[in-house]
């Protein structure tokens, strides 16, 4: 947890279309901020952000965007 997340904005749906397969974990800490949980899923690091829009998902192979779905 970093000291003052809570007062950063929950990340906007708008942001969510900036993600794209291929990008770093870096990538997309810097446009939607620390995720609400994060697992690991066979082969996948999974991170889930839950809005008032649904949930996404983005799951990583190595340090690379994979996979990303809308819930």
């Amino acid at each position: 947890v970093i000291p003052g997340a809570a007062a950063l904005p929950t990340a906007a749906p708008q942001n969510f279309n900036q993600v794209q397969v291929g990008m770093t974990s870096q990538e997309v800490l810097r446009i939607l901020g620390n995720p609400s949980r994060i697992k690991q899923e066979r082969q996948y690091l999974e991170w889930e952000y839950y809005t008032s829009q649904g949930k996404f998902e983005v799951k990583f192979q190595g340090d690379r965007v994979a996979y990303i779905s809308r819930h």
